[in-house]
């Protein structure tokens, strides 16, 4: 079996994190909290937290162990050699055969510590491992390319990317095998993904329309059975605490999801339609741009401008513009700015 150096040591990985300034000791301690209850491993537990990034755990891990890390989109088009594993055991342990030379098969692994899926892919195909490490996002999307063609939508699950009680719900929801939250999971983690700024869900009279707003423009990128417009519906309703026994009426709410180690705030919208019930969520990822005007690229003049107008006692400042334009982004610098004891 491929043992990995450091692999035993138990505290190597949390205390390399606490080195880096990752995380502090109270992250740690609520992060093994959570591990306990929900029985997954730690660089998992920190990523779906929010507690570290993807690719600062992958880093790490590849620094303790020797091992080499594969750069952000190396795997973008890789082949995977999947050699009749099941794809969700795969896409569970964050794993990705990338091919096998004289018996010793190349991984890539978000985990290079996690033995016991070293060990099982060894059995099952009689070879050595190698492992190299990979984030969770990217083994993820390298995966989904190869169950493009699939006629089920729901081959694989965003389990990579979904303390407290709440803490403990948002790791076992990312466990589920109920079809429905695993295919809702797996539509906002892709979305955030390819950075889209809006998700629309609108029922037709064969089917249900899924459409991403990226970059301005609205793409259809799937398209669901009919049947399953009542149940998506249903699902954001909870996630979003809405009614879902009220479906005669718009609604409003806002729920919060994990993906690739940053929270991302998703701002849903439903309205009744004549097939059903159609959804429109706004992703606004939290730690993608910092909250500063000045680093908004703002026009020096429309900046100052805007500075002598937050530095007023009273008035109303009204900002403008297109979808995906910075409108809100802009609005939340506004009131950092303002956001002092005085």
């Amino acid at each position: 079996m491929c043992t990995v150096r450091g692999a035993g040591d138990v505290t190597a990985f949390p205390e390399l994190l606490i080195e880096r300034k990752l995380v502090t000791i109270l992250d740690l301690a609520r992060a093994n909290e959570v591990r306990r209850t929900s029985h997954s491993r730690l660089p998992v537990t920190l990523a779906r937290l929010g507690l570290v990034t993807e690719l600062d755990i992958a880093s790490s891990l590849a620094e303790l162990h020797g091992l080499e890390l594969l750069p952000r989109g190396a795997l973008t088009d890789a082949q995977p050699a999947l050699g009749g594993i099941n794809p969700r055991f795969l896409a569970r342990n964050a794993v990705l055969p990338l091919g096998s030379v004289e018996g010793i098969l190349t991984l890539a692994m978000a985990d290079p510590e996690d033995e016991v899926t070293i060990a099982a892919l060894e059995f099952a195909g009689g070879t050595k491992v190698s492992p190299k490490v990979a984030t969770f996002g990217d083994i993820e999307e390298a995966l989904l390319a190869t169950q493009a063609g699939s006629d089920n939508p729901d081959d694989l699950s965003s389990d990579f990317h979904s303390a407290s009680a709440e803490d403990v719900a948002r790791m076992l929801e990312g466990e589920s095998e109920a079809p429905v939250i695993r295919l809702v999971q797996r539509l906002l983690a892709t979305a955030a993904n390819r950075r889209a700024s809006d998700v629309h869900i609108e029922p037709m009279a064969r089917y249900v329309a899924v459409r991403y707003r990226i970059d301005g423009r609205l793409i259809e990128i799937d398209r669901l059975a009919d049947a399953l417009a009542a149940p998506v519906a249903s699902r954001i309703k909870v996630m979003a605490g809405l009614d879902i026994a009220e479906t005669r009426l718009p609604q409003d709410g806002r729920l919060r999801l994990t993906v690739r180690g940053r929270d991302v705030d998703v701002r849903v919208s439903t309205s009744p339609t004549a097939w059903g019930e159609s959804i429109v969520l706004r992703l606004l990822g939290r730690a993608e741009v910092p909250l500063d005007l000045a680093q908004l690229g703002l026009p020096a003049t429309a900046l100052a401008k805007l500075h002598r107008a937050l530095d007023r006692p009273h008035g109303i400042i009204l900002l403008t513009g297109p979808t995906g334009s910075g409108k809100t982004t802009t609005l939340y610098a506004a009131i950092n700015r303002l956001r002092r004891p005085e």
